[in-house]
């Protein structure tokens, strides 16, 4: 597992150049299969910036087809907590309920 992990983390690992193509194909058809979803919620690379966040974004990264001037990578691990705390304290402000 930890080999693999560096794979799709990093893109390659000190093991053979069979194990690492056969990752990165497998990889490579998952980041594609992810594209193919976004595009059925209708996300259209030519008219939309694409903004990935969280941990699956080195997946995409390595190993996505996209535009890469339209797609920004969020590498902030912290990114969604902190995106739900702004939201939280929006809405508490806004009901009057923080100070």
């Amino acid at each position: 597992d930890a080999v693999i992990d560096e794979v799709l983390r990093n893109g390659d690992a000190d093991i053979g150049r069979d194990y690492v193509d056969t990752i990165r194909e497998v990889a490579a058809g998952y980041a594609a299969d992810i594209m193919r979803k976004l595009r059925e919620h209708e996300y259209d690379p030519q008219t939309m910036r694409l903004w990935i966040v969280g941990g699956g974004g080195c997946l995409l990264r390595h190993f996505g087809a996209y535009d890469r001037d339209r797609v920004n990578f969020i590498d902030n691990i912290h990114a969604n907590a902190e995106g739900y705390e702004l939201l939280a304290e929006r809405r508490l402000k806004r009901e009057g309920a923080a100070g």
